[in-house]
């Protein structure tokens, strides 16, 4: 797989302006979506039931359709199809940027492309395309809006002149979802291929005021402090070895996590704050809660749901794809229970962390009681509510 999947040349940027007006023409947005599913939340529609959302959208016979079953869904479509809504021009530019593979009959996505708010973000393919492969650059999941929702208006609306830091950007989009907000954002990432997709990403959105650099994180923030730090840290246990974590060397269990919110304090700005969604591996021999104590950090966790390793085993190996070997995933069940019993992990939760520069020297965990079951608005008023509350 190629570092590199776009180019970002002066003749690709006109190509990528080209694009922008196409999927826009189409009402390929977050809202255009809504409108067309009749939904008050794009995330209510379930990507996981795939039949009832391809029956569905089919039935839409329209671009919009199309590209909602080429790039969400993916799907593998008739080039008649497609070419019912698309002229030869607007398939040559999908194809120029990387984002189809054509053939005499058919075609099929190379790449994700998802609406967000007011952005379409390209990421490494979800369904179709290989599981955890070190360099993929990891699809739009509910731990990215929850990340975003878990931001206060108010801090949001005081931050004008203001920098903000990504850590572990992936495709950029928290840099560029926060970017109207701000002066300008540093978005960090280990992973080559994750900034290409991300620079990409920011000529698509019309983003000029983010920057994206390659480093360990925050080793490429020198010793510039920020307003706001976020992060969505690798947790996604990779059970191919030499891999513990997905697109992170050989780490132990809760290693990337911990090291972010030590980096923490030496890079926020006096007042600063700081918001990262992660998943957290709880051993018995090492509580996690007991590690972070001794940072000179105040810390707030709200705990958003947790699983035994049986059940969180089974929701990571249930194929999210339309074909599976069965015998595959029975083996990487076992790899990953394994990985489990080595290093002693009982349980796994999954939460978001406040976090400021110390104050009180406090440690705070809290459980959210109502099982979540989508970044509704609700849910992200009552995330930023208790964060208020609290800290």
């Amino acid at each position: 797989m190629s570092l590199i999947h776009f180019s970002t040349t002066q003749t690709s940027e006109q190509k990528i302006l080209a694009l922008r007006k196409i999927l826009e023409e189409n009402d390929f947005t977050a809202s255009g979506i809504r409108r067309a599913f009749g939904v008050r939340n794009k995330y209510q529609i379930n990507l996981l039931d795939i039949p009832t959302s391809s029956y569905f959208a089919q039935h839409l016979d329209s671009g919009l359709s199309i590209l909602f079953l080429l790039f969400i869904l993916e799907e593998e479509m008739p080039r008649s199809k497609i070419l019912k809504f698309f002229g030869h021009r607007e398939l040559n530019i999908f194809q120029q940027l990387n984002l189809l593979s054509i053939s005499k009959r058919s075609v099929r996505a190379r790449v994700s492309l998802e609406p967000v708010e007011d952005l379409i973000i390209a990421t490494d393919l979800r369904y179709t395309g290989r599981p955890e492969r070190k360099n993929d650059v990891y699809y739009i999941g509910l731990d990215t809006i929850f990340l975003r929702s878990a931001i206060p208006k108010q801090k949001l609306n005081k931050l004008k002149t203001s920098r903000i830091l990504d850590i572990c950007t992936g495709s950029g989009i928290q840099s560029l979802l926060l970017s109207k907000y701000c002066n300008s954002t540093l978005g960090i990432d280990i992973n080559p291929r994750a900034l290409n997709f991300a620079r990409f990403n920011a000529l698509l959105n019309g983003k000029k005021n983010v920057k994206f650099v390659l480093g360990d994180l925050f080793n490429a923030a020198n010793r510039e402090r920020f307003d706001l730090i976020v992060a969505n840290p690798p947790f996604v246990p990779a059970v191919e070895a030499p891999l513990l974590y997905a697109c992170v060397k050989d780490l132990g269990p809760n290693k990337a996590l911990e090291d972010v919110i030590k980096g923490v304090p030496l890079h926020l700005q006096e007042g600063g704050e700081a918001f990262i969604v992660s998943f957290i591996l709880g051993s018995g021999s090492v509580p996690f809660g007991k590690k972070i104590r001794q940072l000179p950090v105040d810390i707030f966790e709200l705990q958003l749901a947790e699983w035994d390793i049986y059940n969180y085993t089974r929701s990571r190996i249930f194929p999210q794809r339309k074909s599976f070997n069965f015998g595959a995933c029975y083996q990487k069940a076992g790899r990953l229970m394994d990985y489990f019993n080595k290093h002693r992990i009982n349980s796994i939760r999954y939460s978001i962390f406040h976090v400021r520069r110390a104050r009180k020297f406090f440690y705070c965990r809290e459980t959210l009681s109502r099982k979540l079951t989508g970044p509704s608005a609700k849910i992200a008023n009552r995330i930023a509510g208790r964060f208020r509350q609290k800290t």
